[in-house]
């Protein structure tokens, strides 16, 4: 049998192609007190910490085979803890308040994730090796020195440090593009396995007591004109039949308008396009991001340099990209890949005739600020969402899905049970990721294509 390409294009996904995903219900049951939709890492660590913190049983639809099909293992397995654009930007974007809470969530989730490999012994291949954000002009220059300020200035002081030219190449090991005057260190951030990720995050969430239906079609959403008598407000259709339940949890990311039609102008597919080179000749000592993180990448064990980027390449910039049919990636674009192996020796001189062994895409969803959809879909209770991740949502992989549980819970009539940062009450949510900011009101509607 021929290998499946969505299975073998990315390397998160070939490299655990062997684990074998959850096991899979038989059959669907009739009520559930949550339902999880979809099986990326958002899903499968909401089901985690509904099932730890408060024990309960989850049910997670997904239409794929397997957990984390989506964007979810076709990223660049990079972990940056902070905003998705320089935090002095994010001051312009939502205001300094909310800067600083943004901040501070992703924070949290930066001592979540490896609590969280420790307990459940999950080898991730999880390393905190910094990202450097080079400087290529003398505006991006001023941006970065002005980010590293700011962050000290809200009190955030060891998050960041300017390096010069000759400090920068020290950090990263290698001689770089002769454009770049110096970098900001970012150093608490990380790098992990993708794939290894969301598949051993199922695991513990299977382990834990959540369930899992694989190959099974999200049809609708529909709200119950009365409660069912287990108190289920909500009926979820799919091509296996249906599940009455009290909570709906959803974390669908691009595919989050397929379901609600009016997140159409909100959330928007968006393809990106990653390259995996040939063994390196040198160690690369940190990750890295350039012009202002639209070029992205790292290394990895195997030595193989890991890029991503180039949307401004195309017209449009790959906003709007949907796979074909059922697939989760749309094709790759020759004009990127040429653009993205033409990077590595400009920025790496020494890579120069290298090659690339492997390319992928990915889709994402992007915003039209950049930031997520965390919490109750306005109008109607019982229902929640993430997704809008804008390809920066490995940095809240743990701490936004167990605020919303937190939140579930008391939808539920569950008392708070500290966590395990011994926080007292609820993680708070950045007001600037409510779906309130975008929308009003919320009448689900059976989509026009099956998810």
């Amino acid at each position: 049998m021929a290998a499946d390409p969505e299975l073998t294009s990315s390397h998160w996904l070939s490299s655990t192609a062997n684990v074998p995903p959850p096991p899979s219900l038989d059959v669907l049951p009739d009520t559930a007190d949550v339902v999880v939709l979809g099986a990326g890492i958002m899903g499968c660590s909401t089901a985690y910490w509904l099932a730890r913190q408060y024990g309960l049983s989850p049910l997670v639809i997904e239409r794929n085979v397997r957990p984390g099909m989506g964007a979810s293992a076709r990223n660049g397995g990079l972990m940056f803890f902070g905003a998705n654009v320089e935090h002095t930007e994010s001051v312009r974007q939502v205001g300094r308040a909310q800067a600083i809470e943004i901040q501070k969530t992703a924070n949290i989730n930066r001592r979540l994730v490896p609590e969280l490999l420790k307990e459940e012994q999950l080898d991730c291949d999880f390393k905190t090796t910094g990202c450097l954000a080079f400087a290529e002009d003398a505006a991006e220059e001023a941006e970065l020195k002005a980010s590293a300020a700011a962050l000290a200035a809200d009190g955030f002081a060891d998050e960041s440090e300017w390096l010069d030219r000759a400090a920068a190449e020290a950090a990263a090991g290698t001689r770089l593009n002769p454009k770049v005057s110096g970098a900001l260190l970012r150093r608490h951030d990380a790098v992990i396995h993708s794939g290894k990720y969301v598949a051993g995050v199922a695991a513990a969430a299977h382990k834990r007591g959540a369930r899992f239906a694989f190959r099974t079609t999200i049809e609708a959403l529909v709200k119950r004109t009365e409660p069912s008598s287990s108190g289920g407000r909500w009926t979820v259709r799919t091509s296996r039949g249906t599940v009455t339940c009290r909570v709906v949890v959803s974390c669908l990311n691009a595919w989050s308008s397929k379901l609600f039609p009016e997140l159409k102008p909100i959330i928007a597919p968006v393809r990106g396009h990653v390259v995996l080179s040939n063994p390196a000749p040198f160690t690369l000592k940190t990750s890295f991001v350039a012009n202002l993180a639209y070029e992205y990448g790292r290394q990895l064990e195997t030595g193989q340099l890991l890029v991503g980027g180039m949307r401004r390449e195309v017209p449009g910039r790959d906003v709007g990209i949907w796979p074909a049919g059922t697939l989760n990636t749309p094709p790759f674009l020759p004009a990127i890949d040429g653009a993205l192996e033409r990077f590595l020796p400009v920025m790496f001189p020494v890579t120069t005739g290298l090659g690339i062994a492997r390319r992928w895409t990915g889709t994402m969803g992007y915003t039209p600020d950049g930031n997520p959809l965390c919490g109750r879909m306005p109008g109607h209770d019982g229902v929640w969402i993430l997704g809008g991740f804008s390809g920066h949502g490995m940095p809240y992989t743990q701490v936004l899905p167990l605020a919303i549980t937190d939140r579930v819970a008391a939808d539920l009539g569950r008392a708070h049970r500290p966590n395990s940062i011994a926080q007292s009450g609820p993680i708070l949510i950045p007001a600037a990721f409510c779906p309130d900011r975008y929308v009003k009101d919320f009448a689900p509607a059976v989509p026009r294509s099956a998810l």
